[in-house]
C-alpha cells in the first residue's frame, strides 16, 4: 500500500481521464488513472465529508443546529477561503514542483475508491485491484480537499464533463464577483 506524499492532477485529453501523478512517501511516482465515472463518485463522496464535518452534531446545541441555507453559506465561506489560500500559494517560490510521472512509471487505472474520516483529515484509498496492497492512501485536511476539488471542478469544466454534481455553493465560490474580480496577479 503506498502513502501518497505528494500529487499532481490533469486532464489527458487523449485518453478523456483525470490522471494523478502521485509521489509516494518511498520517493516512488506512478500514474493513477480515473475515468470520470469514478471521478464523479470520488467527488460525491468527498463533498460529503465536507457536508458532514459542516453538520451540526447531536451535542452542538441551538447555535450550530442551522438551517441547511446557513450550513450552505458557511460552506461557501470555507470554499472561499481555501481558494484564496490556494491562489495566494500558487507563487513560484511558494509552489511545490508539480509530480511528474514519467510514461515508464508504473500506470493503474483505479476501479474503486473509498473514503473515510480519520483523525487528521480525510482518507482516500484509490483501489487498482482486488489485493489489499493495491491501493494509494491520501490523507488529506479539509483546506487541501477544498483545493483539490477546486483543480477537479477545473478539469471538470475543461473537459466538457457534466458539472451537475457539483454543489450550489462550490459552483458559487467559482464565480468571480464585482468588477476586478476575473483577473487575479
Amino acid at each position: 500500500m503506498r502513502q501518497i506524499a505528494r500529487m499532481t492532477t490533469t486532464y489527458d485529453m487523449l485518453q478523456d481521464r483525470l490522471r494523478v501523478s502521485v509521489l509516494d512517501s518511498d520517493g516512488r511516482t506512478a500514474l493513477l488513472w480515473l475515468t470520470q465515472r469514478l471521478a464523479g463518485r470520488v467527488i460525491a463522496a468527498l463533498i460529503e465529508q465536507l457536508d458532514q464535518a459542516a453538520a451540526p452534531g447531536p451535542a452542538a446545541g441551538p447555535v450550530m443546529a442551522a438551517p441547511r441555507a446557513v450550513r450552505s453559506g458557511m460552506q461557501l465561506l470555507e470554499q472561499t477561503r481555501a481558494d484564496l489560500e490556494r491562489v495566494s500559494k500558487a507563487a513560484p517560490e511558494a509552489a511545490a514542483p508539480a509530480v511528474v510521472a514519467l510514461s515508464s512509471d508504473e500506470q493503474f487505472l483505479v476501479h474503486k475508491a473509498s473514503v473515510r474520516r480519520g483523525d487528521r483529515g480525510v482518507i482516500l484509498a484509490f483501489h487498482w485491484s482486488e489485493a489489499v496492497q493495491d491501493a494509494a492512501i491520501l490523507v488529506i485536511s479539509a483546506t487541501r480537499l477544498r483545493q483539490w476539488l477546486r483543480i477537479f471542478h477545473n478539469h471538470y469544466r475543461n473537459a466538457g464533463w457534466p458539472l451537475d454534481i457539483w454543489p450550489k455553493w462550490f459552483e458559487d465560490a467559482a464565480r468571480p464577483t464585482g468588477p476586478g474580480r476575473t483577473c487575479l496577479h
